[in-house]
């Protein structure tokens, strides 16, 4: 199961991968574009798994759409 923390890490590698490059337009462009992925993988995992403050109720929400005991 994909972590918020481990998601995070989506939007850290799109920031460094911006970071890296020589700045200019196709370079923002393109980095915009990672961050705009990330986004969208965050929050497509947000929406399957639910979101909820513990991360026990979590794993348990996610085992019982799964058809598992918790």
């Amino acid at each position: 199961m994909l972590g918020l923390s481990t998601l995070g890490m989506l939007y850290l590698n799109a920031a460094m991968a911006a970071s890296a490059k020589e700045r200019n337009t196709r370079h923002v462009n393109a980095a915009t574009s990672l961050v705009d992925e990330a986004r969208d993988a965050v929050n497509l995992v947000k929406d399957v798994v639910g979101v909820h403050p513990s991360p026990s109720w979590q794993l348990r929400q996610l085992t019982e759409r799964c058809g598992l005991r918790a």
